[in-house]
């Protein structure tokens, strides 16, 4: 079998074309080569570490040249299918222009419009359309955005669900058009969502958690009837078995990167031991999700695909299975989950916080948090329980006995972890890095985390390095490796607001000092409710940007109060604290209030109460 060709000869030939203006086989060889980067996974970038970052520019100033070419030739008019393929790519488009010389796509605005006598830009044509389809959401300023709002529902679709699967939004601009994405699932929610966009759906679908858009969930509404509108064009129109109380229910769990390791499995392991106490538990997953250690929580496992084309099968086996419950531990990393979450397949469908937001689905009828996140009982479209205790966390499968041991420091310069992925670094947390960076009394190196492989690791490493020159982007690390790292760091800053709870763990168990953010999702809470378990200052936990920016500099500024609350988490037993109940909280409350909603799930209905709290379970008839 002849290998595939590499990017560097998919890019000679997308050159040749281009550049002869044969724009149609330009414009399938541009999508052979996007196809290619995005599923690249060297953990340091399209060429290998050994090749200076001049030659890395270099590469994708001229995959950036040759797109300029082809958006800016007048016989490039994509068709509707080649829109919709385009914006699979805008992912790779943005890294492409971020690394290459000419550091994002604004230049199209310019050589596609023409300005005006007042100075703005007046596009004719599809002109507009083609400055969207390879422009960031950072790239394009609040007018013209507006006027992209004004495209034709069958090109805004594939535009709006390619820019909120942008993995990073580092600038305000960025974020205010975001924002007016988030607004607008109105206008392509009665679309049809063709199949090759199920995957960027379902990117969508997740990201928008990391914006700051105080009602940034509304646009899964629109999300879940496009996704609606798609099974019912494919005939899926599942029954739901009868209610009947029984001793010793079927628990169906929807297992989404619930395998060992990974966080879901971190932070819902011991729940769903629980469970075994009171129901016969079933887990419905693919193959990658049933290792030894996660198939050993249930009492048997169905074996489904991932792949949207099997999912009438995989409906048909959840059927067979006549689940009186269904447990999502999170909903929204998947298709599968959030095909399945509009679903009706079982008279009680709940989900946990895994993915810390609500659902926006009719379907699901609860979702259950701890007492760490309470007070975020507002944000949920579902029947909130509150179950008692705080709970514990799973420590990773590859934590060591021993953690790293601090290396004495080579240089003076003071170190700041931020240890969140691509995805949490909002705008907000880079401006304070950038503050602080201005405005410490120390030289300070910030150490990034941004776990990406390939062309996303370099796009993300030139967009953070421009603004903090020295600055370390670690590429995507194991476990132990990125233990090593942090351990190198004097302070860590949790991104927000999205929040950063596991790599809050991490830290702690390092003993380093940690800032966080608290807001009013679940997402932004968790961190709080971690200090609180260690007895952590409450000053280190900040409820807004300026608080945290101060939060940050008094640690940076003053050793010795770093120096004791790093005495505090080596003085105590962060593990014993973290990986196991607090003093006086009872085991198996998890189980109790899921048999809890099972047994009184009528009542709790005709009630019409929104929110429940531990306290009240035993009290009610």
């Amino acid at each position: 079998m002849a290998e595939a060709p590499s990017p560097l000869q998919l890019l000679e030939e997308f050159e040749h074309q281009v550049y002869a203006h044969h724009t149609g086989e330009a414009t399938h060889s541009l999508l052979r080569l996007s196809a290619r980067l995005l599923l690249l996974t060297e953990p340091d970038g399209l060429l290998s570490v050994r090749f200076p970052a001049a030659l890395r520019q270099a590469v994708y100033t001229r995959i950036a040249a040759a797109c300029t070419t082809l958006a800016t030739d007048p016989d490039f008019s994509p068709s509707a299918e080649q829109f919709r393929e385009f914006s699979v790519y805008k992912i790779v488009f943005h890294a492409v222009f971020a690394v290459s010389g000419f550091g994002d796509a604004t230049h199209l605005g310019i050589l596609l419009g023409r300005r005006q006598t007042d100075g703005s830009l007046k596009f004719n044509g599809d002109a507009l359309a083609k400055f969207a389809l390879f422009s960031a959401l950072d790239d394009l300023p609040g007018p013209i955005f507006e006027e992209v709002l004004r495209l034709p529902a069958a090109k805004l679709l594939p535009l709006l669900l390619g820019w909120l699967r942008q993995r990073a939004v580092l600038t305000a601009r960025g974020e205010q058009n975001r924002a007016r994405l988030l607004e607008a699932g109105h206008l392509i929610e009665n679309e049809t969502l063709p199949d090759d966009m199920l995957a960027v759906l379902v990117s969508a679908w997740m990201y928008c958690s990391y914006a700051s858009h105080p009602n940034k969930h509304a646009i899964k509404r629109s999300l879940n009837q496009l996704m609606r509108n798609w099974m019912r064009a494919k005939g899926i129109n599942p029954t739901c078995s009868p209610r009947v109380l029984r001793d010793r229910p079927t628990l169906v769990i929807i297992g989404e990167s619930l395998r060992a390791g990974h966080a879901m499995f971190r932070c819902y392991a011991e729940k769903i031991r629980q469970l075994r106490n009171q129901f016969r538990l079933v887990l419905v997953a693919p193959s990658t999700e049933q290792d030894p250690l996660v198939r050993g929580c249930f009492d048997d496992w169905v074996e489904v695909s991932r792949l949207p084309d099997d999912l009438p099968d995989t409906v048909a086996k959840i059927e067979a299975l006549a689940p009186d419950l269904i447990y999502y531990p999170s909903v929204g990393l998947t298709f599968l989950s959030i095909a399945l979450a509009n679903l009706r397949l079982a008279p009680i469908q709940l989900m946990t916080i895994g993915h810390p937001a609500t659902s926006k689905s009719e379907q699901m009828d609860y979702v259950i948090l701890g007492e760490s996140t309470r007070e975020s009982a507002g944000s949920f479209n579902e029947v909130v329980v509150i179950r008692p205790g705080r709970g514990y966390y799973e420590p990773h499968s590859k934590l060591p006995a021993t953690m790293p041991v601090r290396m004495p420091k080579k240089d003076e310069v003071f170190d700041v972890a931020v240890n969140g992925i691509a995805m949490k670094l909002s705008h907000r947390i880079i401006d304070i890095c950038e503050r602080l960076q201005k405005e410490s009394p120390k030289p300070l190196r910030f150490h990034f985390f941004p776990g990406e492989k390939g062309v996303r690791q370099d796009g993300i490493r030139s967009l953070l390095m421009r603004r903090f020159p020295n600055a370390i982007v670690h590429p995507y690390l194991s476990y132990p490796d990125y233990l090593q790292a942090l351990a190198r760091c004097d302070l860590v800053l949790a991104p927000f607001p999205f929040g950063n709870t596991n790599c809050t763990v991490d830290a702690s168990v390092l003993g380093l000092p940690t800032v966080a953010f608290v807001g009013p999702e679940p997402h932004s809470q968790t961190d709080k409710g971690i200090m609180q378990k260690l007895e952590l200052p409450d000053w280190l936990s900040a409820n807004n940007d300026e608080d945290y920016y101060l939060a940050a500099l008094r640690l940076i500024s003053d050793d010795a109060e770093r120096a004791a609350v790093a005495r505090h988490l080596h003085g105590i037993n962060v593990r014993q604290r973290l990986f196991s109940l607090s003093e006086g909280e009872k085991m198996g409350t998890f189980s109790a209030t899921v048999r809890w909603i099972y047994d009184h799930h009528e009542r709790i209905l005709a009630s019409g109460n929104r929110v429940w709290h531990g306290d009240e379970f035993d009290s009610q008839p």
